[in-house]
């Protein structure tokens, strides 16, 4: 389709077309994933983010002001970006194991979560860093690779899609509960 030719990078196109309206980054390496970001105005003099790492995962947080992004790299670096100037704000190590996702929390723009290999974790962005915590189990089930996620309607609710094909029911960074939704891996989760 028009506008998928070319560099790599991170792009925006009209909800309805894949006419690309926007060139939010560009990347040396493969980009592997897709977000929404919020309604915005366009401003014309954007500058564009220049990246020397494939993306696994970004997101826009809930007030369209920061990108955030995770990187292929051994650090699966988590990077947030204030995309309008093209500075990055702030990088931390996301895991040593594979990160799939970066999932912006749309009840607080300063909220963020990542999934990944025999992982998951609840960021706050603090100033120029983010602090993370990992999810806790406890006795509501098993850890697992989470390979997806989506923001329940309620603050503070989160849902993960695992490799074993159960949906895990988060409050906070506490499990409250495994679902077994199917044979085989969760690789989608949608919020209707």
């Amino acid at each position: 389709p028009a506008g998928l030719q070319g560099p790599h990078g991170v792009r925006a196109w009209p909800e309805y077309t894949l006419a690309v309206t926007e060139v939010f980054a560009t990347v040396t390496n493969a980009t592997r994933a897709l977000c929404v970001s919020p309604p915005r105005r366009v401003d014309d003099d954007r500058t564009q983010v220049a990246l020397e790492i494939s993306l696994n995962g970004h997101d826009f947080t809930s007030d369209g002001l920061r990108l955030l992004s995770v990187g292929l790299s051994d650090e699966h670096v988590i990077a947030v970006w204030d995309w309008r100037r093209g500075e990055c704000l702030s990088k931390v190590n996301g895991s040593k194991d594979k990160v799939f996702c970066v999932l912006s929390d749309p009840h607080d723009p300063l909220k963020f979560i990542s999934t990944g290999v025999k992982h998951i974790k609840f960021w706050k962005i603090v100033g120029a860093s983010a602090e993370g915590k990992r999810g806790i189990c406890g006795s509501a089930g098993e850890t697992t690779s989470h390979l997806c996620g989506t923001h329940g309607e309620d603050e503070g609710i989160f849902f993960s899609g695992g490799q074993n094909g159960k949906i895990y029911c988060w409050q906070g960074n506490q499990l409250q509960r495994v679902v077994d939704s199917h044979e085989g891996p969760v690789f989608t989760l949608c919020k209707l």
